[in-house]
C-alpha cells in the first residue's frame, strides 16, 4: 500500500514536471516540486505514525489477551485449589470417623489389659496333700479388693481347686470374723472348727500350717491368733492353741 502511494505521487510529479517544462515555467517547477516533496514527506510521516499506532494497538491487544489468559489461569488455579481443599477435608473427615470408630475398641482393649494387670494380684493358698505329709501352695489370681479379704480367703481354704489337694477345714466350720492387728491376723471361728476336725495328730498340724501359712502370705501379717466363739482356747485337739502361731516354713 505504501509503495503504491509513492508510485502514484511520483507519477503526478512527473506529469507536472513534464507540463511545466513544456510551458517553460521553471518557477512553477521548483515551487510545485517543493510542495510535492512536502506532500510525500507528510505522507510518509503520517504513514509511520499510523503504523506505530497500529503496532501499539496490536501490543495492547496482545497484553489484553495475556491478561485474559492470566485471569483464566488464575481462575482455574483457584478452582483447582478449592477442589483440593474439598478433597483434603473429605479425606480428613473420613479418617476422623474411622478413628472415632476404632477408639472405643482400643479403649476397651486398654481397659481389659489394665484389668488383667494392675487390678489383680497373686494369692497363694495352702492345702494338705493326699498323703498327709505337709501343705502345698496353690496360686490364685484374684482382684485387688479380694487379696486381703479374710472371709474370701477362708472360703478358698475350705474348697480345693484340685483333686490332689485336701482342705483341712471342716465344711461345717465358719469364720465369724477376721481382722489384722499389729501384724497378727485374728480369726474367730465357730465351735465346729474343733468338733468337726477328726484328722488326728498329723492332720491337726497340717490344718494349722494350712491356715497360718496362707494368712501370713498377706503383706504385714506375721502371726495368726485363733479364737473360738470369741474366746481363746487352751488346746486344739493336742496342740497349744491360745498363743499366736508363726509360719512353718518346713511344712
Amino acid at each position: 500500500m505504501k509503495k503504491a502511494g509513492l508510485v502514484f505521487l511520483l507519477f503526478i510529479l512527473g506529469v507536472m514536471l513534464g507540463y511545466y517544462i513544456a510551458e517553460g515555467n521553471v518557477k512553477h517547477i521548483i515551487s510545485d516540486t517543493v510542495k510535492t516533496f512536502k506532500v510525500v514527506q507528510s505522507y510518509f510521516i503520517n504513514d509511520e505514525q499510523r503504523l506505530s499506532n497500529e503496532e501499539s494497538q496490536t501490543l495492547e491487544l496482545k497484553d489484553g489477551n495475556n491478561k485474559d489468559e492470566n485471569k483464566v489461569n488464575n481462575l482455574e488455579n483457584t478452582n483447582l485449589s478449592q477442589e483440593n481443599k474439598a478433597t483434603d477435608k473429605a479425606n480428613n473427615e473420613s479418617q476422623r470417623q474411622l478413628d472415632t470408630k476404632q477408639t472405643p475398641e482400643s479403649s476397651k482393649q486398654t481397659t481389659e489389659t489394665s484389668k488383667g494387670t494392675s487390678e489383680s494380684s497373686k494369692l497363694i493358698v495352702y492345702y494338705g496333700d493326699k498323703m498327709a505329709v505337709g501343705v502345698i501352695g496353690y496360686e490364685y489370681t484374684v482382684d485387688n479388693d479380694k487379696v486381703k479379704d479374710i472371709q474370701y480367703i477362708f472360703e478358698l481354704l475350705k474348697n480345693t481347686p484340685d483333686k490332689e489337694l485336701v482342705s483341712m477345714i471342716p465344711k461345717s466350720a465358719k469364720l465369724l470374723s477376721g481382722r489384722i492387728e499389729n501384724g497378727t491376723c485374728v480369726l474367730d471361728l465357730t465351735e465346729e472348727f474343733i468338733s468337726g476336725n477328726n484328722s488326728g495328730s498329723a492332720g491337726e498340724l497340717i490344718t494349722l500350717d494350712s491356715i497360718v501359712n496362707t494368712y501370713t502370705e498377706l503383706d504385714g501379717v506375721n502371726k495368726v491368733q485363733f479364737l473360738i466363739e470369741g474366746e481363746k482356747r487352751a488346746i486344739f485337739l493336742n496342740s497349744v492353741f491360745d498363743k499366736p502361731f508363726v509360719r512353718n516354713e518346713s511344712s
